[in-house]
């Protein structure tokens, strides 16, 4: 078995996407380095776009850019959000527990 080998510039297109699901900029900023991450991209949140382009300011390598929310997204409450987390952490550790699909619905 063997390792991927990229040749030219194909490495150069290469990405991944990092979630902190919100609420956790010392572990998206802890992400952004670990991960040497070029360009940040941030949907929608003006208050984080501006603590990151001034945090990540002195780092020449890395773009933070804004895009705006696309019309008719609704933001899900804290609640929300924290359920769902619990419930993508608990899947991850364990497949075996009931699934939160949505406000009125669980499946087992």
């Amino acid at each position: 078995m063997g390792f991927l080998h990229l040749e030219g510039t194909q490495h150069r297109a290469a990405g991944m996407v990092i979630n902190t699901m919100g609420g956790y900029d010392d572990v998206l900023l802890h992400a952004i380095e670990t991960f040497n991450a070029s360009v940040v991209l941030v949907l929608g949140q003006e208050k984080l776009y501006s603590k990151l382009k001034h945090v990540l300011s002195s780092k020449s390598n890395v773009d933070v850019v804004k895009l705006h929310k696309s019309g008719g997204v609704v933001a899900k409450n804290s609640e929300f959000r924290k359920t769902a987390r619990s419930c993508r952490i608990q899947e991850y550790f364990d497949t075996t527990h009931s699934i939160y699909l949505g406000q009125f619905a669980w499946a087992s």
